[in-house]
C-alpha cells in the first residue's frame, strides 16, 4: 500500500534539525545559556515543542515574561554566538543518513533540503558533515522573502527551483509544522519519529523510525 501512494516520485526533501541532524541538544543548550548570561528567561520545555519554527517565534514562544525589544536582540545575538561556538562539538549526524542519502542519489531521486534555518546555516552544516555533494537544492528562510515552517515557502522554494509538480514531491521530517508545511504545499509528507510517536493534528501519509526504512518503501 504505502508504495502506492509514494508512486511518481521525482524530489525528496529533508528537513535539517531532527531529520538529519540531532541538534536539538546543542539548540537548548544555547538558549540556557543566553539565559544566563543575560538574565532573559526562558520555559526550555516549551522551547523544545517549538523547535523547527523561525528562530524569533520559538524565542517570543518560549520567554517565561515579556521582554523590551532591544534586551530581546541581545538575547538573541549572545544566543548564536554561543550555537556557533558549540555546534561543531555538539551537533551529530544521524547513522542512518549518508547510507540513504547514497542509495536514493544511485536510484535517480532528486534530493534537498527545506529548512526553517538560513540557507547559510543549511550549507554549513551539511558542508561540515560532508553530505552537501548529495542535494540538488538547498532553501531555507531569507528575510523578508522566504518564511519559515509551518508556512510552506520553503518547500515551495525548492519545488520552483527544480521545476517539478507538487504532486512528484516528498518533504521529510520530525516536527508537526513540517506536516503543516507540507500540507500547504501540497506536497506528501513522511513523519521520521526518531524518539517518540505522540499524537499530531497533522496527519502524515507515514511514519517512520529511521530513514533506512525509505529504501524498502520505495524500493
Amino acid at each position: 500500500m504505502s508504495k502506492v501512494i509514494l508512486r511518481g516520485l521525482r524530489l525528496i526533501l529533508f528537513d535539517l534539525d531532527g531529520t538529519l541532524v540531532d541538534s536539538e541538544d546543542a539548540i537548548v543548550e544555547s538558549f540556557r545559556k543566553a539565559s544566563e548570561l543575560t538574565g532573559v528567561k526562558i520555559d526550555l520545555n516549551k522551547l523544545r515543542s517549538l523547535l523547527g519554527r523561525p528562530l524569533m517565534d520559538v524565542v517570543k514562544g518560549s520567554l517565561v515574561k515579556d521582554v523590551d525589544e532591544k534586551k530581546l536582540m541581545e538575547y538573541i545575538r549572545i544566543r548564536r554566538r554561543i550555537m556557533n561556538e558549540i555546534w561543531r562539538d555538539r551537533v551529530k549526524l544521524f547513522p542512518d543518513v549518508i547510507p540513504t542519502l547514497r542509495e536514493l542519489k544511485n536510484r535517480g531521486y532528486i534530493l534537498g533540503v527545506a529548512s526553517s534555518s538560513t540557507i547559510s546555516r543549511v550549507k554549513e552544516f551539511l558542508e561540515h558533515f560532508g553530505i552537501l555533494h548529495y542535494f540538488d537544492v538547498i532553501s531555507g528562510v531569507i528575510e523578508g522573502k522566504i518564511f519559515g515552517k509551518p508556512r510552506p515557502d520553503t518547500i515551495l522554494y525548492a519545488v520552483k527551483k527544480i521545476n517539478v509538480e507538487p504532486s512528484k514531491v516528498l518533504y521529510i521530517g520530525d516536527m508537526e509544522v513540517d506536516c503543516i508545511a507540507a500540507i500547504n504545499a501540497r506536497v506528501r509528507f513522511i513523519r521520521l519519529a526518531r524518539k517518540v510517536n505522540d499524537h499530531w493534528r497533522c496527519k502524515p501519509i507515514l511514519t517512520i523510525r529511521s530513514l533506512l526504512e525509505l529504501l524498502n518503501i520505495l524500493a
